[in-house]
């Protein structure tokens, strides 16, 4: 149109009314660019401090952490290696990973494939056969666990980009193999499942004085079978059929068969951790809460050849359930789930507030790093300066044609 005018304009000096109307446009036109230009600049600058200075999570740590809080770097790890910082020395004497093995481990931004089983501080499932226990030995002379779990007792939630991409020091054991240490928890990852010095079925909680204790030995066989099922009883329906609501109510079941020929005696305990993430235990049904542990157990009974014992507790969800951002260095976190195990792992939904639906989207977004994410934002500025600065210079072309017509030299 600028072009038009202007070459027509020596033969028809009519078009003068429409070079006055379009100045004006060009006027309107280049407030608008400059008004995107302002706020382009304003939104590169605020993107620009959150990807070089990114908020951390609210729930960025958890009980469940190796080393609470993680660590920064592979020299961050050998420091506290070397204080002995929550026993991390001793675990990994205890798998045979020494500091030198630790030393030669370089950092990934994905976890490999193929270490499929990982070390935590806390037990998802009791009686598990997928869960393997390492007993390791305190600078204090206590005895500590650290719990191995198989990846596939994790429910989809924890497969997501969350957990894949994850930041970690792999490295390799002469005695455990490939290897990994997860920078947000310092969680063990291994590629095989550890030598377990102590079953994880002959230990148990005793429910009268809530310490721990070793089963007799006729209790550490595999002469029973455990399970689980819970039912909602709000919704008058099994619990993994439905999405749990805010203030069900769910009684969880625990079952154990003896298959022997001859009685033996069944040691309930029960790990609440995840449930009481979106519930509060409303009846134990004469069970003993170890508030520390967050389990629940019940004194020994003995249980008669091809019969079934069973021991129950009932939940009932929040009032209002938590929006909590989902575990950093824990994908089970605050995932909308609520994962229980005794003898093998049961996932019930759980209706979360709309927030986290947008955080569940969120993290199938591709991952794009700091670097492409600012020249992403710097090639958007250039593209708006651009047309700022073609609207600007057009108007100025404008003006100095208006002025040569005024003048007569046009």
């Amino acid at each position: 149109m600028f072009r038009k005018i202007i070459s027509n304009l020596s033969f028809s000096p009519s078009l003068m009314g429409e070079l006055g109307f379009y100045a004006k446009q060009l006027k309107h036109e280049e407030r608008i660019r400059l008004f995107g230009l302002v706020f382009t600049a304003l939104a590169l600058t605020i993107h620009s401090i959150a990807a070089l200075s990114p908020p951390e999570s609210a729930n960025n740590a958890h009980a469940n952490d190796i080393l609470y809080g993680g660590i920064s770097s592979q020299a961050d790890l050998l420091a506290k290696y070397d204080r002995n910082e929550q026993s991390i020395r001793d675990i990994m004497t205890s798998l045979g990973i020494t500091r030198s093995e630790l030393q030669q481990t370089s950092e990934t931004s994905r976890t490999p494939s193929g270490l499929r089983f990982v070390g935590s501080k806390l037990r998802i499932s009791s009686h598990s056969k997928s869960e393997h226990v390492v007993t390791y030995t305190k600078s204090s002379g206590e005895y500590e666990d650290v719990y191995f779990t198989a990846n596939s007792v994790l429910p989809p939630s924890a497969h997501t980009q969350n957990a894949t991409y994850r930041s970690v020091l792999t490295g390799t054991s002469s005695s455990q193999g490939a290897f990994a240490v997860d920078v947000a928890s310092g969680n063990i990852l291994l590629e095989n499942p550890p030598i377990s010095s102590v079953d994880q079925t002959c230990t148990y909680k005793n429910g009268a004085d809530a310490t721990n204790t070793t089963e007799p030995s006729a209790a550490c066989n595999n002469v029973l079978t455990y399970s689980n099922s819970a039912f909602n009883d709000t919704q008058r329906a099994a619990a993994t059929t439905t999405t749990a609501q805010s203030s069900d109510r769910i009684t969880y079941i625990l079952k154990a068969r003896n298959t022997d020929s001859e009685p033996t005696e069944v040691y309930f305990t029960s790990h609440l951790t995840d449930i009481l993430e979106y519930s509060d235990l409303t009846n134990t049904k004469n069970g003993v809460f170890d508030q520390i542990t967050k389990s629940i157990s019940w004194a020994p009974v003995t249980v008669m050849p091809g019969e079934t014992a069973s021991r129950s507790f009932s939940v009932r969800l929040k009032s209002a359930i938590p929006a909590t951002a989902q575990g950093t260095s824990n994908p089970l976190s605050y995932d909308c789930t609520m994962t229980h195990g005794y003898g093998d792992v049961m996932n019930i939904s759980v209706q979360c507030p709309p927030v986290k639906t947008i955080e569940s989207l969120a993290t199938h977004l591709p991952v794009i790093t700091t670097s492409v994410n600012l020249a992403l934002g710097g090639g958007l500025a250039l593209l708006v300066l651009y047309f700022y600065l073609r609207a600007r210079q057009q108007r100025e072309e404008l003006r100095l044609i208006r002025k040569d017509i005024n003048t007569g030299s046009l």
